[in-house]
C-alpha cells in the first residue's frame, strides 16, 4: 500500500536529518524517536516527532493501464496495472521543548535536494511553514510545533479483468426467406 510506503521513506529520512544534525553539533539535543500516530504505544520520554497521515488525492497528471497474463492458481488469467498520479498529504508533529526548532531543521530537510533522491520513487512536493501550536498537559505547558508536507508518487492498482474467451454469435435475416448464419470464435 502506498501510504505505508510513503511513511516508511518519510520516516527513514527525517531520521537521516535529525542524525546528521546531531554529527555536525554532537552537543545538540536529539529527538528520541520518531512515531507513527496510532501506533498505541507509550508516549517518549523526551523529544520526539509524530508522522500523521492526512490524506491523499488523485492528481490526474498520469493514467495508463497496462494488461499482462499471469498464473493464479494455476490458471491464466489477465491482471489490469492502472497507474495514477497521486499526493500524500502529512503532518509532523514535534513535542519537544523549542520545538519549533526541532521542526525547522526537519522542514529545512525535506526542502533540500537532497530529500527526493533519499526518498525516492516519493517526490517532496510541498512543505509547509512550522508553526507552534503549544498545549497543556495536566496543567503544564508542552511545546509543540507542526508543519505539513505534500509528496507525489504513482500508485498501481492491480484488478483481475475477465476476458472472454470462446463465444456464439448468430446472425438472422428476413427477406423473401429466411437465412441463419452463427459464428463460433476463440480466443487464441
Amino acid at each position: 500500500m502506498i501510504e505505508d510506503e510513503a511513511y516508511r521513506s518519510l520516516w527513514s529520512y527525517l531520521k537521516r536529518v535529525d542524525d546528521n544534525a546531531s554529527l555536525i553539533d554532537p552537543s545538540r539535543t536529539k529527538l528520541v524517536e520518531i512515531i507513527w500516530d496510532n501506533q498505541g504505544a507509550p508516549r517518549p520520554k523526551g523529544p520526539y516527532a509524530m508522522i500523521q497521515f492526512l490524506t491523499d488525492r488523485d492528481t490526474g497528471e498520469i493514467d495508463g493501464e497496462c494488461y499482462e497474463e499471469r498464473d493464479i492458481d494455476g490458471e491464466g488469467r489477465i491482471v489490469l496495472s492502472k497507474h495514477r498520479g497521486v499526493e500524500l498529504l502529512f503532518r509532523i508533529h514535534v513535542y519537544a521543548p523549542r520545538p519549533v526548532v526541532f521542526a525547522g531543521l526537519l522542514a529545512a530537510g525535506l526542502r533540500s535536494g537532497e530529500a527526493s533522491v533519499w526518498m525516492a520513487p516519493f517526490v517532496v512536493r510541498e512543505v509547509g511553514e512550522a508553526t507552534r501550536e503549544p498545549e497543556m498537559i495536566q496543567q503544564t505547558p508542552e511545546g509543540r510545533a507542526q508543519f505539513d508536507v505534500t509528496l507525489g508518487a504513482i500508485a498501481t492498482d492491480q484488478l483481475l479483468v475477465d476476458v472472454i474467451e470462446t463465444g456464439a454469435v448468430t446472425f438472422e435475416g428476413q427477406g423473401g426467406t429466411t437465412v441463419t448464419r452463427s459464428l463460433t470464435y476463440l480466443k487464441p
